[in-house]
């Protein structure tokens, strides 16, 4: 839990997001503590050189290999492709199912009560929603 005299929200900007200090999430340690030795991996992954990393930290600004691997991180672009599928897909397949607005509302309020009357995909509940439906206790009446 964060104390809330850490959290602090700028009076021009209150409605967008607050400002906390590093402390608040680092604790005692600081940053170090977010690097293990799994960290060089996206070194070894970038072909960056990780030479940098034994010179004095307020040195590197001035190094030629921290401001290469600087830069090849900064441009790196961070995307959710398997968000980005699932939308595409949906999105082919509405298309592609109906062209007609008021179906394809009809057809996502079918989807919408299925869902409601068949929560999961278990036996179970199919059995129990069609035993409920016909109004006889057990399946093998229907």
């Amino acid at each position: 839990m964060v104390p809330d005299e850490a959290v602090q929200v700028p009076h021009e900007r209150s409605s967008k997001r607050p400002a906390a200090e590093a402390s608040v999430f680092t604790g005692q340690r600081g940053i170090e503590q977010f690097c293990t030795v799994n960290s060089t991996k996206l070194f070894n992954t970038l072909h960056l050189s990780t030479a940098f990393l034994a010179k004095d930290p307020s040195t590197w600004d001035t190094d030629q290999m921290y401001q290469a691997a600087l830069k090849t991180v900064k441009d790196l672009a961070a995307v959710n492709d398997r968000a980005e599928r699932g939308l595409a897909l949906i999105q082919d397949f509405n298309k592609r199912l109906t062209k007609n607005e008021d179906e394809l509302q009809f057809l996502l309020q079918v989807v919408s009560e299925h869902r409601r009357q068949f929560p999961d995909c278990r036996k179970s509940t199919f059995l129990a929603a069609s035993a409920s439906s016909t109004g006889s206790e057990t399946p093998t009446d229907i």
